[in-house]
């Protein structure tokens, strides 16, 4: 009888530890009954993942998540989400603490809409850095961690077209 129990006990642990896929996370740690419809991009970050992507949410589509690290698992910590834009660069930015014991920490995303547009930069401690652009059937969309503003939107030669202050 011990080892039938301790058996029954060992397999209710595995079999409840299962990995949840990112898109499971997201979903059961928000309240409503959105549904991640595409996996953009998944970023580690420290102990954490950065992930971007798209929902069936009305009038908040695009997402940006914090997920973090559990004894059992990942644990959605903070989002934030936008919808599709029709300006020609589109850029936010949230303050995440995701980690209790941690600074927070700004978050940028957006999006862009127009062609002329061959990248994104935005400000660090270093100076300027790229940000990488998604294409996905929204749009091409963008966001990362650690960032300030400004946001500038530049063509294939370097030239600034768009630039977006978000400190104000």
């Amino acid at each position: 009888m011990k080892h039938t129990l301790l058996s029954a006990f060992i397999f209710i642990l595995l079999t409840g530890c299962q990995h949840q896929s990112v898109e499971d996370v997201i979903e059961a740690g928000h309240s409503s009954s959105m549904e991640v419809t595409e996996v953009v991009d998944v970023t580690d970050f420290g102990d954490a993942k950065m992930v971007l992507y798209h929902t069936d949410q009305e009038g908040v589509n695009i997402k940006v998540s914090a997920l973090v690290k559990k004894w059992h698992g990942w644990d959605l910590r903070s989002s934030t989400g936008f919808s599709a834009s029709e300006n020609e660069l589109y850029a936010r930015h949230s303050s995440w603490r995701v980690l209790p014991e941690e600074d927070p920490f700004n978050v940028l995303y957006g999006m862009v809409n127009s062609r002329e547009i061959d990248s994104v930069e935005v400000e660090t401690d270093d100076g300027f850095i790229q940000i990488h652009l998604h294409d996905t059937g929204m749009g091409r969309v963008f966001y990362a961690p650690n960032t300030t503003s400004p946001v500038r939107a530049l063509d294939q030669e370097g030239n600034v077209l768009y630039e977006e202050d978000l400190s104000g």
